[in-house]
């Protein structure tokens, strides 16, 4: 079950986050390394690895990220995210 779950996850990283999303989920995610590391890694401010995973608030509410675009994507196929966890 945890293999299929990562397999349709991969599939829906791939087709539907831009490269700088993919990149940082794969890094945050799949290879445990925490915002601050991604940073130095890539050169860019904490900060912006932070809104890359899980959007900005802007009048109150969180909009843009990579989680919200997964969970959109997870939903629109039919996927549970939550039966993952």
């Amino acid at each position: 079950m945890l293999d299929e779950a990562v397999a349709q996850l991969r599939t829906i990283i791939e087709s539907g986050l831009t490269s700088r999303q993919r990149e940082v989920v794969q890094l945050y995610f799949f290879e445990g390394r925490t915002e601050a590391e991604i940073a130095q890694q890539l050169g860019i401010a904490q900060q912006v690895v932070s809104r890359h995973l899980f959007g900005a608030l802007r009048s109150g509410r969180r909009v843009g990220g990579a989680m919200a675009k997964l969970r959109k994507l997870a939903e629109a196929l039919g996927i549970d995210p939550e039966q993952w966890v």
